[in-house]
């Protein structure tokens, strides 16, 4: 079980991997987290080829999500800043800090204009406009405790979901002035600290969260993904031993519930896995634990069989030195071969 963000991120020395192509360089990149440092490797052949240094604490999030550029990593870290780096030269272009002692914990990119963003800290929200730099608001008197995650809503720019370890998961419409008392929109009380949120269906209507506390048979939970081909949820859950778990959240006329284990990936890693990131297919999936010292990416295949079944076939590679290491076979109907 993971307590909260302080003690969740900072267990946490692989939290996040992304992936993009960059033209400018030729090639596809895949980018990891490791305390304060932030490494890039080839997507294909897993070569590293060089690090971002400028963080003074640990990294919680990195994404391509800057405004009119695939060009800029953004992330954010316990040193109270969110920082992008042009992906070419690996050298930081802009900062921006919240005041002291603030860690941020997540950060996400929306509004009406596309340019504000906004940032998960210590009990707060905080706004900055991207274009100048300038922090515009600071929301402190929705959430109690560390915000874990903040998410402009998809096709609704305007309006932000924010969730945190006191429970809740607050709803802000941010046109305008933004502040506690006219722009919060709604509240929801999961009763329990949630770790992340997200939306899901075909028009982005419906919302998931993760919370702290796992109840299924597995030893944390990773994330969730939705399938936009099957319009399926699915929930992935893992094991200190590295196996992964694909748990499908099945709603019907009676409620939601989680389904049984559709898929189990295991052979790749022998530690706690810490990111999955979906590739440019629904039938692709990365994931990267902490094995050790070492940072170990992983990757499955998922494709139909004759006969129609679903295989997974996946390969894993030492994240630091760029190796070959091993094979996973799959599953089949279940079954683990």
């Amino acid at each position: 079980m993971l307590p909260g963000p302080r003690a969740a991120h900072g267990c946490r020395l692989l939290k996040q991997l992304v992936h993009a192509r960059l033209t400018g360089v030729g090639c596809s990149s895949r980018w990891s987290t490791r305390g304060s440092r932030m490494r890039a490797a080839q997507a294909e052949s897993g070569q590293y080829f060089g690090e971002c240094k400028g963080h003074s604490g640990r990294i919680h999030e990195i994404s391509f999500s800057a405004p009119a550029s695939s060009l800029v990593l953004c992330s954010c870290s316990s040193d109270g800043t969110v920082r992008a780096w042009d992906a070419r030269s690996l050298e930081q272009v802009s900062m921006l800090r919240a005041g002291p002692s603030q860690e941020i914990f997540i950060f996400s990119f929306g509004g009406s204009s596309g340019n504000i963003l906004a940032a998960g800290s210590n009990s707060q929200v905080l706004f900055w406009d991207w274009r100048n730099g300038k922090q515009v608001a600071c929301l402190e008197e929705s959430h109690m405790d560390d915000v874990t995650h903040v998410q402009f809503v998809p096709g609704q720019q305007n309006k932000l979901i924010s969730s945190s370890v006191d429970g809740l998961l607050c709803l802000f419409d941010t046109d305008g002035e933004i502040n506690d008392d006219c722009n919060l929109i709604s509240v929801m009380n999961v009763e329990t600290s949630v770790a992340k949120v997200g939306f899901f269906g075909n028009e982005n209507q419906k919302l998931w969260c993760l919370t702290h506390i796992e109840t299924l048979k597995v030893d944390y939970f990773v994330d969730c993904h939705y399938s936009s081909t099957e319009d399926l949820l699915w929930l992935i859950g893992g094991t200190s031993s590295g196996t992964l778990g694909y748990f499908p959240i099945k709603q019907n006329s009676n409620g939601t519930r989680i389904g049984a284990v559709e898929a189990i990936l295991e052979g790749g890693h022998i530690g706690v896995v810490r990111s999955v990131l979906p590739a440019s297919s629904d039938q692709i999936s990365r994931h990267g634990s902490q094995n050790g010292q070492s940072i170990i990416f992983s990757c499955w295949m998922v494709y139909t069989a004759p006969g129609g079944d679903r295989i997974v076939n996946g390969a894993y590679l030492d994240g630091l030195e760029g190796k070959m290491a091993g094979f996973v076979a799959g599953f089949l109907e279940n079954q683990i071969y």
